[in-house]
């Protein structure tokens, strides 16, 4: 190219230095010092990897130790592995010592002659006559006396009897079980694949020195075989487990096994009767095929052999691999979970709805870890959490049909820690300010490719925080503090994972005045003013993303206004004396919101003491009130009127308003034991004369909690509940946890609970590794002690089965089991499989729905089923097989635009309780201690049209109601009921019912 040169004349002064001339030699200078850096500087090392991945199968134990981490490593930091003491050892000897005598003996087939090794035995004494009329008389001795040495020799004189001494016999067959004393003992013993012996009697003979032999032969009875095969092919299933369990409504007995290398297996043990044949394909390489892998057989005479019980199942693949440390040191208990590479939003909304629970395990002491189940053709991701290390993701990976087993091997780095302090513009700090860290906002909607982390802290007293390991990316700091502003972006900072960063600040400025105005005037129901009415302001503001909180008080006009609002979302309360509280959603800017309010009720009264009949003398005494439900009536409140008024009157009177309503009332007064009434309170009345007596003494329960195994107790929690009301609490045993109390136990497993009113209550007992346990309802009334009640610990059993609706097996299915104070929960997997352990013995209601039906706007109609729990066995029930009834309808005129209409069914009576329940937020509601997993049996919006349809509903008698109002109303809990009729549900039927709805 032709170079064009100027012919005008730049510089007048060709050899003079000016300022541009040392600019570009400055620029020119600082160029070649960066070339330079980057023609001769060092080759910067690579990032370490975050994985390594190659198909290859599990190894078995002797590979374990030769692919694992290496053996000289350092052990893994912060780990406690034993916790035991010396003294809890001694415990065990010294208890160990009281047993002198042995049942021994062997165990062996009645089919071969061979030695049953494994099987399990467990042996409890009986009582004689005499020992039970002298224990009755110890119990009756210690109830009357409330003495204290009485009370634990009565105690004692149970011990015996109610705890069971267990064995397992050795290779040979052989066993023994220590007892403490001769007598009468029931033994029972189970044989894997032979029929169990129960219940049978054997006497220690008193000529006897210390030893006595009892044998069993254990008969393989009936048997059920077949094949599992993959879809498609001839290829067998290995390692399959198929159970054969009683096909009876509540299945609590059964026999399993195991697929061998041919996909074949065959049960025995089996006797006469109707079986359920059902696939366990938790924890399996395979996933179900089409329905519920589960067929129904009959056993007709013993020892029959029932052939040809086929299934298929789908391959799935396993995920399997170490974690270690940039050291190579293995990492135990870290969490790895299997995840894909889409977006953090896309997988937590696919949580969220019909996707299962994550596919996921935790390491062990080498490091090592299985995902199994894993399905084909799928890109996947493995994502691993430790307390210790920064959190860290693999590569992608994909397992097909031919190559079903990966190796993943993950290597967590140490995470860089963010020192900084939170501070005002002029520098101050600010203490105690809560400090989120998390990804940056792209992150969330970009594709998952680098580990993330989420981090919660709290500033010092200098302002100063430590934000801890952050693994490589983007990242940002927001802090918040009331009084302060919250930027919405934070403050970046950009970890690389191994490096710390220090001085990050953190500035927060105070919250402005806003531009506009709340106001309004509150007025009685006939537009008359309303003074001294105190109006409370609560809400957010979208500009400083801060909830702000103020108050006021009407004037003699009924006028009240907050000025230096900012935009955003509040709520107004108005409360006065002799007036119902009310609440308004509907909170206007520069434009009146007015307030209409409801003559309340007044309730008079006096708080006595009962022994005395006067008074509390010197004392303050509180009146909490609680709303009661009304049978048949709506079940959600209009007003959650709760509230406690506190007194100090020499003749013990109160006085105060409520809405107009149904009320229990509880007194209380400093260590005195709380007495409670009920009121009734109508509009504009006056309901005087009520008396509530609270006591010097009360009533008190003392009882001791044991373990089943004989273990020490030391470290049990038990607890006194008040037990509820109404046929829900009758059915299920729900109680009022909101009077419980709770104590550990004594070194002997002893409690003691005092000052406790008139009622019915029941204590319950938890401990690590046991099964909540609960006593029978205990009578308690004032002044009296009840003695000897006795909570016994077992480790529970278990429900476990398949979720199915309309023929579509439901993956992350929310399984709910209610009954005797217990709530668990669990969630079914890919396969729509579920397994809840640790469930008391005992009779309950469990119920199944898909997660992504509980919220507004859906059909909501839950899978019921009443199951038993049995003491260390597995109930097996299959969710869907049994159809229910369907009721539809049609509200006529339907719900106008901006107005709702759903209707609910639940069970009939009063106890039920929906009040405050959140229609947006109905998983919220299913929680340890809710009624709501049994007593809600279907819910379904109203459509365009007017038409409803709740089906799956279970055999029985239900109210059912419809419920009307704004959505607004529908979502504060002020919706009103508008129809109200009883259903009675025989079968597989269907109901249609008409509803006539106001036209509003």
């Amino acid at each position: 190219m032709r170079r064009v040169q100027s012919t005008r004349s730049v510089h007048k002064h060709p050899g003079k230095i000016t300022s541009f001339h040392v600019v570009v030699g400055i620029m020119a200078a600082a160029g070649l010092v960066v070339l330079a850096s980057i023609l001769f500087a060092p080759d910067k090392p690579p990032p370490p990897p975050s994985s390594e991945i190659a198909y290859q199968k599990r190894p078995n134990a002797e590979e374990r130790e030769l692919w694992g981490p290496y053996s000289s490593a350092p052990r893994p930091r912060n780990r406690n592995v034993s916790n035991v003491t010396q003294e809890e050892q001694y415990d065990e000897t010294e208890e160990e010592a009281k047993y002198q005598f042995v049942f021994f003996g062997v165990v062996t087939s009645a089919d071969s002659g061979e030695p049953l090794r494994m099987a399990n035995l467990w042996c409890r004494r009986q009582m004689t006559e005499d020992e039970k009329a002298d224990q009755d008389a110890l119990v009756e001795e210690a109830k009357e006396s409330g003495d204290v040495e009485k009370r634990d020799e009565a105690f004692r004189s149970f011990d015996e009897f109610r705890i069971r001494r267990s064995a397992r016999t050795d290779d040979d067959g052989r066993f023994k079980i220590t007892v403490p004393k001769k007598g009468e003992y029931k033994f029972n013993c189970d044989a894997y694949g032979y029929i169990p012996e129960r219940d049978r009697m054997v006497i220690f003979p008193e000529d006897e020195e210390e030893k006595f032999q009892v044998d069993f032969s254990m008969s393989l009875g009936a048997s059920i075989s077949g094949r599992v095969t993959e879809s498609g092919t001839s290829t067998g299933a290995v390692g399959v487990r198929v159970i054969a369990s009683e096909a009876v409504r509540n299945r609590n007995w059964g026999q399993d096994a195991k697929t061998d290398e041919n996909g074949r297996y065959t049960i025995t043990g089996l006797t006469v009767g109707a079986y359920s044949v059902i696939l366990n394909l938790h924890d399996s390489p395979y996933q179900v095929s089409s329905l519920i892998p589960s067929r129904s057989v009959d056993i007709d005479v013993p020892r029959q052999k029932k052939t040809g019980i086929d299934f298929t199942v789908e391959p799935a693949g396993t995920v399997w691999g170490y974690v270690t440390g940039p050291e190579k040191e293995p990492i135990r208990s870290a969490k790895v979970i299997l995840c894909t590479s889409e977006s953090i939003v896309s997988q937590a909304l696919k949580a969220m709805t019909k996707q299962a629970p994550p596919i996921g395990d935790n390491t062990e002491k080498d490091g090592y870890y299985e995902l199994v189940g894993v399905p084909l053709n799928e890109e996947w991701r493995v994502y691993v959490l430790d307390d210790d290390w920064a959190p860290q993701l693999s590569d992608p990976f994909v397992l097909t049909a031919s190559q079903r087993f990966i190796r993943v091997d993950l290597f967590v780095p140490p995470g860089s820690n963010i020192y900084g302090r939170v501070v005002s513009p002029d520098g101050q700090p600010i203490a105690r300010a809560d400090i989120a860290c998390f990804p940056g906002y792209s992150k969330f909607l970009s594709k998952f490719n680098t580990a993330h982390a989420f981090r919660e802290e709290h500033s010092k007293q200098d302002g100063s925080f430590l934000i801890p390991q952050l693994p490589a990316g983007e990242y940002q700091i927001i802090a918040f503090e009331e009084g302060y502003k919250v930027s919405a972006f934070g403050e970046p900072v950009y970890p690389d994972g191994y490096s710390d960063i220090h001085n990050v600040e953190v500035v927060l400025t105070p919250i402005e005045s806003g531009d506009y105005g709340i106001y309004g005037m509150v007025m009685d129901t006939n537009g008359q003013p309303i003074d001294d009415v105190r109006i409370q302001l609560m809400g957010m503001g979208t500009e400083s993303l801060s909830a702000s909180e103020m108050s006021t008080k009407s004037d003699e006009l009924g006028l009240f206004g907050f000025m230096g609002i900012e935009p955003g979302f509040f709520m107004l309360s108005a409360d006065k004396n002799g007036y119902a509280p009310v609440i308004t959603h509907d909170v206007k800017l520069d434009e009146p919101t007015d307030i209409v309010m409801e003559a309340a009720g007044g309730v008079n009264g006096v708080v006595l003491v009962r022994e005395t009949n006067r008074p509390p003398v010197g004392k303050n005494y509180r009146v909490n009130v609680t709303p009661q439900f009304v049978t048949g009536g709506s079940f959600l409140y209009e007003m959650a009127d709760r509230r406690s008024h506190s007194f100090n009157n020499e003749d013990g009177s109160f006085s105060f308003s409520l809405a107009p309503g149904d009320y229990r009332l509880e007194a209380r007064c400093g260590t005195l034991t709380p007495g409670t009434t009920q009121v009734s309170v109508t509009s504009g009345r006056e309901t005087s004369g009520v008396t509530i007596y609270v006591s010097e003494k009360g009533g008190s329960i003392r009882g001791r909690v044991r373990m089943v195994d004989g273990a020490s107790p030391r470290g049990a929690i038990a607890s006194v509940v008040k037990m509820g009301g109404g046929q829900l609490a009758d059915l299920v045993g729900l109680f009022e946890r909101s009077g419980g109390r709770g104590e550990q136990v004594g070194s002997d497993g002893s409690f003691e609970f005092k000052n406790l009113a008139e009622g019915t209550y029941t204590v319950m007992a938890q401990a690590s590794g046991y099964a909540q346990g609960r006593s029978e309802p205990v009578e308690v009334s004032f002044g009296r002690a009840v003695n000897g009640v006795d909570v016994l610990l077992g480790h529970g059993g278990s429900l476990q089965g398949y979720v199915m609706q309309d023929g579509e097996l439901l993956a992350g299915a929310l399984v709910t089991v209610v009954g005797s104070g217990v709530t668990k929960m669990g969630n079914a997997d890919r396969n729509g499989q579920y397994m809840i352990e640790g469930i008391p013995q005992g009779k309950y209601m469990a119920s199944a729905v898909q997660v992504d039906e509980i919220r507004l706007g859906s059909f909501f109609a839950p899978l019921h089923a009443e199951v038993e729990i049995a003491e260390g066995q597995t109930t097996f029930y299959n969710f869907g097989e049994e159809i229910g009834g369907v009721l539809e309808g049609l509200c006529q005129p339907p719900p106008k635009f901006g107005s709702m209409a759903i209707v609910v069914v639940h069970l009939p009576g009063e106890g039920f309780g929906l009040s405050g329940l959140d229609f947006n937020d109905l998983l919220g509601a299913y929680g340890e201690g809710s009624s709501m997993a049994y007593g809600l049996i279907g819910m379904s919006p109203v459509s365009g049209d007017g038409y409803f349809k709740i089906p799956n509903l279970p055999i029985g008698t239900f109210d059912v109601e419809v419920l009307y109002g704004s959505a607004l109303a529908l979502l504060s809990g002020q919706i009103q009921t508008v129809h109200a009729e009883t259903i009675t549900i025989t079968g597989e039927e269907r109901k249609y019912i008409e509803v006539k709805l106001p036209n509003k």
